[in-house]
């Protein structure tokens, strides 16, 4: 995943829909062996990682932030997970590209708002991030 950042969390994001589309098989069998909560444990991990390197990121670039919201991270995590989950579970029809530049925005705002970075986390629009994925 590398250096996650307030210029390339999307495409990060964008990262697992595509891990999860090019080992779609072993994600099938994982979940078809009665180990859904293994597969849905992978998902949440993942973003909660993004997330973690995300802060970490913005805490370097501006060291006098304090993230408070802790519990309104964890929703929006879950809000991800859930998103990646009907994507897999309605066979992976949607192109990662265009469900993630759908979400993008609202949820740019969302984890500015939460992370109380608004201004350090809207300087790259959402297809600026998705262009270099």
């Amino acid at each position: 995943m590398g250096k996650v950042t307030a210029d390339n969390w999307l495409a990060s994001y964008l990262s697992l829909f595509r891990y999860i589309d090019a080992h779609q098989n072993f994600c099938h069998h994982v979940v078809d062996s009665h180990a859904y909560s293994e597969f849905d444990d992978f998902i949440l991990e993942t973003i909660d990682l993004i997330v973690e390197r995300l802060k970490q990121s913005l805490k370097q670039a501006c060291p006098q932030l304090h993230f408070r919201n802790e519990s309104g991270l964890l929703l929006f995590e879950y809000g991800l997970q859930g998103i990646v989950r009907n994507w897999f579970r309605s066979g992976l029809r949607e192109n990662p590209a265009l469900v993630v530049e759908g979400i993008g925005p609202v949820s740019q705002r969302q984890l500015a708002m939460l992370l109380e970075t608004e201004s350090l986390l809207t300087k790259v629009s959402v297809k600026q991030q998705l262009a270099s994925v």
